[in-house]
């Protein structure tokens, strides 16, 4: 017989019970039941290598498991672990996973609701959880996510994997009260609570968040998704940014106006023309592996992986842009869907194998980042030898700037570079055979074409959005038009290449 505590509160024994109503038809500890799937076995196959190896290694640490079920991932990390304590609130899957796993000795198992948990403060180096979010309230995860601050180390891991926007499971249900809560909405949820200390002020900040390859394989569905944080300083620069990005201009209605003038899932300069002509110049075949630096909403990584066969990872920092680059996903063919990894990371942050692409490919973004000097020498470990970099970004002109410029500059939180400074900075880092365009022709051609056709489309736009944010749509063009006139903001293309090993 399964059992959870009941919090107090009427809003929360409602959320509660409805989980106890709903887990009494799985109570029953098998595969099937807890990952409600029928064909539980074949996908926990796959998909365990993929969620371990996104798990930082965890060799001597103590690890708190959090809906630990029957486990599944227990004996994994306790083989790696000093110890793990494993959490379950249905006392037969908890049951269960002590039968199973009690013999390694270093495994402490606890049935508890996880909202009623208590346990000492700085005790974990990492909190592990699969699957047990999408069964809580905002507010319980609120507070659990305070919870969880204190009981990590400072720079301790959290790990989370969560079924987002719809259930993917096909076991029958006869009720589903599952929260499918958008990418977006958990990257605001894990990075909200703080915690104060003596030490420093600290919360959680997003390393990474990234779709499970196998249900993308398995079912079409990019929806699986795991998140890597780590506790840290309240200054960090990534979550202040990602927020400032996500509630302005990335909002979810501020890129589908972006949309409206540069065409569904772009918001990079001349849209999809653009990206035709600057991917045909990259050789790209069906065996190539390109990182698309600053994906958006997923355009060019899409048409990478539709019209050439290639393999495409595609990184921003805005969650918004990334949960709608996975519902662009979604509705691919599916062997174009394969082919395509979107993730929701700090380009300056994250850290891939070397030699791991032969293209990277990054549009309007490094705009974004201070310190180009250290992004372009990951660029350059990341490429394979002889491998391809292309950017396109804004950048300013020389010698005196006037005011309107610097003041949007500074709205955007932008670090330009002028064109001469940008190359310099890519042939610093090892790159060769560099070469820089002042793209201010085109730019200004496309620009006037953009705001022809976003002028000619004016009732669909108002009908969807507004008057006033059609006019300051178009006064936003008409300022980029003078300001490209004038040569204070510049738009570059930059190529270049890594030596090949002789």
């Amino acid at each position: 017989m399964s059992y959870l505590i009941i919090p107090a509160g009427d809003e929360a024994c409602s959320v509660r019970q409805q989980m106890t109503n709903y887990w009494a038809q799985f109570s029953e500890p098998t595969l099937e039941n807890m990952m409600l799937n029928e064909d539980a076995r074949q996908l926990a196959e796959q998909e365990e290598t993929e969620i371990l190896d996104s798990v930082p290694q965890v060799g001597g640490m103590r690890v708190l498991e959090l809906g630990a079920g029957i486990g599944r991932f227990t004996r994994k990390l306790a083989e790696r672990a000093k110890h793990v304590t494993a959490v379950d609130f249905l006392e037969t899957y908890i049951e269960k996973n002590r039968q199973s796993n009690e013999h390694l000795g270093n495994v402490e198992f606890v049935c508890m609701d996880v909202t009623q948990l208590k346990q000492d403060n700085g005790q974990y180096d990492m909190i592990f959880s699969n699957w047990l979010l999408m069964y809580l309230g905002d507010d319980e995860i609120d507070k659990l996510v305070s919870s969880m601050l204190r009981w990590l180390k400072p720079n301790g891991y959290l790990f989370i994997r969560e079924s987002c926007i719809k259930q993917s499971g096909n076991k029958k249900r006869q009720t589903n009260p599952t929260f499918y809560r958008s990418p977006a909405h958990y990257c605001s949820l894990l990075q909200g609570p703080s915690m104060n200390s003596p030490e420093a002020d600290y919360r959680f900040t997003l390393r990474y968040a990234a779709s499970v390859d196998v249900f993308i394989k398995y079912s079409g569905n990019p929806y699986q998704l795991l998140y890597l944080l780590r506790k840290t300083p309240t200054s960090d620069y990534f979550s202040s940014f990602q927020n400032f990005l996500d509630k302005h201009q990335y909002c979810l209605n501020g890129i589908k106006r972006y949309e409206a003038v540069y065409g569904d899932s772009f918001v990079s300069c001349g849209g999809k023309p653009v990206t035709e002509r600057l991917c045909d110049r990259l050789g790209l075949q069906a065996h190539s592996r390109v990182l698309d630096v600053g994906t958006g909403p997923g355009g060019s990584a899409i048409h990478m992986a539709s019209r050439y066969g290639c393999h495409v990872t595609g990184i921003d920092l805005s969650a918004n842009m990334v949960t709608v680059a996975l519902q662009r996903q979604a509705s691919l063919p599916p062997a174009v869907r394969e082919r395509l990894r979107f993730e929701i990371s700090d380009i300056t942050e994250r850290e891939y194998r070397d030699a791991s692409y032969d293209v990277i490919y990054s549009r309007e973004t490094l705009l974004h980042v201070e310190d180009k000097t250290a992004v372009l020498a990951k660029f350059w470990r990341w490429l394979k030898p002889g491998g391809k970099l292309l950017i396109t970004d804004y950048c300013q002109g020389e010698g005196q700037l006037r005011n309107e410029f610097l003041e949007y500059k500074s709205a955007r939180a932008y670090r330009l570079l002028t064109l001469q400074e940008y190359g310099g900075v890519v042939e610093a880092a090892g790159f060769t055979d560099v070469q820089v365009h002042d793209q201010k022709d085109d730019f200004l051609n496309v620009l006037h074409q953009e705001l022809d056709t976003f002028r000619a489309r004016r009732q669909q736009f108002v009908d969807e959005f507004s008057e006033s944010e059609f006019r300051d749509t178009v006064v936003g063009w008409e300022q980029k038009i003078a300001r490209a006139t004038d040569g204070s903001q510049v738009w570059g293309l930059i190529a270049a290449q890594k030596p090949s090993e002789e």
